[in-house]
């Protein structure tokens, strides 16, 4: 195969341009299945958060339950302020702990809130690269393709010079 160089030149250029453009296809296209990823994360950690909170408020409602049962099986009246201090002391402690839960869901969310942006400025900053290659290919082939016929349609015309052998022109 017997081509002009600047035929060539254009011939590779195309071809890093398709190589490139579909790099920043499949990264694109990468990036979005990340993104469900990082999307049913959170609806994952969020579910879980709720599934965690109401188990600990069945333990809350079973303590309870369980404190009325052994003070009316003790003959202890379920109105004294000692058997509702012990209620309350266990609805604190409940709600404390599901408010730890609610707490812990809330920042694992974040954090895959915060990677998948992350994730998505990084892919922009891949994408744009991509683009500004191109973009860098177009221009450097240009620059070699106007040098290249630039040299070759370059007169031989002599030109003067007091170097030579003395004529006051050269070749």
């Amino acid at each position: 195969m017997s081509a002009d160089p600047v035929t060539m030149m254009i011939i590779s250029a195309s071809v890093q341009t398709v190589g490139k453009m579909a790099e920043i296809k499949a990264a694109k296209e990468a990036a979005a299945i990340r993104q469900q990823s990082y999307e049913l994360e959170m609806k994952q950690a969020t579910l879980k958060g709720e599934i965690d909170a109401n188990d600990r408020k069945e333990v809350y409602l079973a303590q309870l339950a369980n404190n009325k049962a052994v003070a009316s099986g003790s003959g202890y009246d379920g109105y004294s302020p000692s058997f509702t201090n012990i209620q309350h002391m266990t609805k604190k402690i409940a709600d404390k702990d599901v408010g730890t839960i609610r707490l812990n869901t809330a920042i694992g969310v974040n954090k895959l809130s915060l990677s998948a942006q992350a994730e998505a400025s990084a892919t922009k900053a891949q994408v744009f690269g991509g683009y500004v290659s191109i973009i860098s290919t177009g221009i450097t082939t240009k620059a070699k393709a106007d040098a290249y016929s630039a040299k070759k349609t370059k007169k031989n015309y002599p030109t003067y010079s007091s170097d030579d052998d003395g004529t006051g022109y050269s070749t």
